[in-house]
């Protein structure tokens, strides 16, 4: 009964949650790496822990488009902002090399989002294109078909004929 009452809407559970899942991968990842942090720290230096964030923003950007990349870099620069650079737990960005990372890292971001968004739209224009040529494919098979009867009754029509002029003339 419920999903009836869903269907009736024009809701589909299914194409909602394929939907959503790349954004929970990449939420997944940028939350993982922000875990992986915490035992590491100390050992890399914080601002290079900026940097890789950009796995999440990448991820998704493969496997979301460049909405969800735009989102995780969203993300990621706040949680950067947040947990990497001093001051600790505030957004506040303390000194200039800070504020360079930050406008690398948004450069960066923003360049693989361009550079995956242009990908994946040239991916989805061969796929229109693949499926264009299948469907073609079929028709040319449908008419050829056709063909193959049209030459078939041709030929028993002539052969009919034959016999009708043998018959007729002998």
């Amino acid at each position: 009964m419920r999903q009836n009452l869903f269907a009736s809407k024009g809701f589909d559970l299914r194409r909602g949650y394929a939907r959503a899942l790349p954004f929970c991968e990449t939420l997944t990842i940028v939350l993982a790496l922000v875990l992986i942090h915490r035992p590491m720290a100390g050992h890399v230096p914080e601002r290079y822990w900026l940097f890789m964030l950009q796995v999440g923003t990448s991820y998704s950007v493969w496997r979301g488009g460049w909405k969800a990349g735009l989102i995780s870099l969203g993300i990621s620069t706040i949680i950067a902002a947040y947990f990497y650079l001093p001051p600790r737990h505030s957004l506040a960005i303390a000194n200039t090399e800070d504020t360079i990372c930050i406008v690398i890292y948004l450069i960066l971001g923003i360049s693989i989002i361009g550079i995956g968004g242009l990908h994946q739209r040239r991916y989805e224009i061969s796929q229109e294109h693949a499926d264009n040529l299948q469907k073609m494919n079929k028709r040319l098979e449908r008419l050829n078909n056709q063909l193959d009867l049209a030459l078939q009754k041709r030929n028993r029509d002539l052969m009919e004929l034959k016999i009708w002029a043998a018959d007729e003339y002998a």
